[in-house]
């Protein structure tokens, strides 16, 4: 290194020692005033050494059970520790179970509230400002106390349900200094103490809404029993219920019919998992300028409780969800309904569009909810096709009868599987009957199945045709211009097969059960298979 290069690292060591020393005095502290002011520039981890501000005996923060913060601006928020209102408990938040209960009740990331205690406890401070010194450029409004950035307090057993008196510690937060210190003060007098800034980066650093538990909901998709959707959007109006019936699926509205089990699980869990995106506002006092006093979209979810003697307790949880915030963001203003907190925040599209599905996919894809080997019974009715049949399981297969003969014959097990696969084997869609298509159908058969367990009670398959929406559309594969449609007598509900197979004509579909077998009696006057 030659003197020229030697001289300008020198004078930019003056210079930046000159400019630490301007910098100390100018934050108040100068070595007149405090021998330890050189302490404040040691380090970017200031709480690995100094004095503990609290006796780790005396201050415990586990049993902190109320804090509450208050910010320059006014704004005061309170927490405790327990289960908060009926059904508002945290079960998404690692931590401690904390609530808040001022402005509004809402539950809390646990572990972002019991952080405060924690940190709190663990304070240590460098240098102590005694109360005689804290003037001039030590004066409480320098250091940033008239008023302070925050006032915590922490208060053990604030119920009194262990008998003993409560206890408060109140901590006010001043500024914080660059080189990684802040100062603390105990109450609203004493001394001033500087420490590192830990409590001040968590306090100060994050708006406290955003402590808040995001999830929607303090629920799970298997507590949900119910589940209510309205939407009068123009563009998706949409009405159903669907509801579990012991342990099963079922949509009971607009329709009434076995679910798809998944389809609904799924609607469930996007119910119970929903998380918004951001808080907009607490308690408003309109809920008109978010679109929200007359919702575009309301879903309910219900939960049934059963408590240890039986009984049932319901808890509804309602979600609003009201205007597109603007026209850049996917995201809509939603609001909790009756019960929950009464603030708005935003949904994003994603979980709007999974909570308001096409009704016919909750629909089961099946003709019916039973399996093959659930079904007991069958009463085959082919119309001008040939006379009833009835098949009856017995232990080693099916039998069948003709008309009301009495006499019965073993059936063929093919034919038989092939009838039951037709009935319980999912279908290519499913719609809801609202032109009431299945009235106005040429019918091929009136099947009704009875069920183990059912009591005998019997329901009844129509299955029908129709021509295809694009018959009419030249070149179509011979026998390929039809549809077939099954339906439950009474549901609403088509199942629709749009390739033939030999299950969809009736009469195949039953001849087989009449082939001759040796040894078995013939059905039928003169024998034979009626059918051909």
């Amino acid at each position: 290194m030659n003197t020229k290069t030697t001289l300008v690292v020198l004078l930019l060591a003056v210079l930046l020692g000159s400019a630490a020393v301007y910098k100390l005095r100018s934050s108040g502290f100068s070595s007149t005033s405090n021998n330890n002011a050189a302490a404040l520039l040691e380090g970017t981890d200031p709480d690995a050494t100094g004095t503990p501000l609290f006796d780790p005996a005396a201050f415990k923060p586990d049993a902190v059970d109320s804090i509450s913060l208050t910010y320059a601006d006014g704004s005061r928020f309170v927490f405790e520790k327990g289960t908060g209102p009926a059904g508002q408990s945290s079960s998404s938040s690692p931590g401690a179970d904390w609530q808040q209960v001022e402005p509004i009740s809402y539950r809390m990331t646990g572990w972002s509230i019991q952080e405060i205690a924690n940190r709190a406890s663990d304070l240590m401070y460098s240098t102590t400002i005694k109360e005689g010194e804290l003037k001039g450029d030590l004066a409480p409004g320098h250091l940033g106390f008239e008023p302070p950035a925050a006032v915590i307090e922490l208060t053990t057993d604030a119920s009194g349900e262990d008998g003993s008196a409560s206890s408060t510690v109140t901590i006010a937060l001043g500024k914080t200094h660059l080189a990684g210190r802040g100062y603390v003060r105990l109450g609203d007098s004493g001394p001033v103490y500087v420490t590192g800034t830990a409590l001040h980066d968590h306090v100060l650093g994050k708006n406290p809404r955003e402590w808040r538990d995001k999830k929607v909901f303090p629920i799970e998709a298997s507590d949900v029993s119910r589940l209510i959707v309205d939407s009068t959007d123009p563009e998706n109006v949409t009405h159903f219920v669907v509801s579990r019936i012991q342990g099963d699926w079922h949509v009971i509205r607009p329709i009434s019919v076995h679910a798809n089990a998944g389809r609904i699980t799924s609607l469930a869990s996007s119910f119970a998992n929903a998380r918004l995106r951001g808080f907009v506002a607490d308690d408003p006092a309109d809920l008109a300028s978010y679109g929200l006093d007359e919702p575009e979209m309301r879903v309910t979810a219900e939960v049934d409780r059963v408590a240890e003697d039986g009984s049932v307790r319901t808890e509804s949880y309602e979600l609003l969800i009201g205007h597109r915030v603007n026209l850049t963001e996917e995201l809509w203003y939603a609001v909790r309904g009756t019960g929950g907190p009464s603030d708005v925040f935003t949904l994003p599209k994603t979980s709007i569009d999974s909570l308001r599905p096409d009704p016919a996919g909750l629909i089961g894809r099946s003709v019916l909810s039973a399996k093959p080997q659930d079904i007991e019974g069958l009463v085959i009715d082919p119309g001008g096709a040939g006379p009833r049949l009835t098949l009856g399981r017995v232990v080693d297969g099916w039998t069948v009868s003709m008309g009301d003969s009495g006499t019965s014959a073993p059936a063929v097990a093919a034919a038989v599987d092939q009838v039951l696969s037709a009935l319980t084997q999912a279908k290519d869609s499913v719609e809801i009957d609202e032109a009431h298509v299945a009235a106005t159908m040429p019918v091929l058969a009136r099947i009704g199945v009875t069920a183990f367990g059912s009591d005998n009670a019997q329901q009844t398959v129509v299955i029908g045709t129709r021509l295809k929406e694009d018959a009419s559309s030249p070149p179509v594969p011979e026998g390929q211009a039809v549809e077939y449609l099954y339906t439950l007598e009474g549901s609403g509900v088509l199942w629709v097969s749009s390739s033939s197979v030999p299950g969809f004509q009736i009469e195949e579909l039953v001849a087989p059960l009449y082939e001759e077998a040796p040894g078995v009696p013939l059905v039928g006057e003169g024998g034979g298979n009626p059918m051909k």
